[in-house]
């Protein structure tokens, strides 16, 4: 990851943002991170959902890498645990039913 990337969506020349990556890196580890934010994480997730080829592909059109840092920062003690709960019935599942 370097600063200010695209598929982070970190800004390391920003203190709020410096402050958020270290304490997801001390947190998670750098290799969860790193597969956090390049789609691996999701991807696993996705398989164990049984969701369609359909769906997975709307979800990771969905979780961007604004979206991805959301939940890193938001739910960090358990970004996974979010995403089921917010699958359950909320905004991405409504989106991915009216999007079929």
């Amino acid at each position: 990851m370097s600063s200010g990337t695209k598929d982070t969506n970190f800004n390391l020349s920003r203190a709020s943002d410096k402050q958020q990556i270290a304490k997801l890196i001390s947190l998670w580890g750098p290799k969860f991170i790193k597969q956090w934010f390049d789609g691996t994480i999701i991807n696993q997730w996705l398989d164990d959902q049984h969701l369609t080829d359909i769906e997975k592909q709307q979800w990771q059109e969905i979780f961007s890498p604004s979206l991805r840092k959301h939940f890193a920062v938001n739910n960090i003690s358990d970004p996974l645990k979010a995403l089921e709960d917010r699958e359950k019935g909320n905004l991405i599942n409504g989106w991915i039913s009216n999007n079929r």
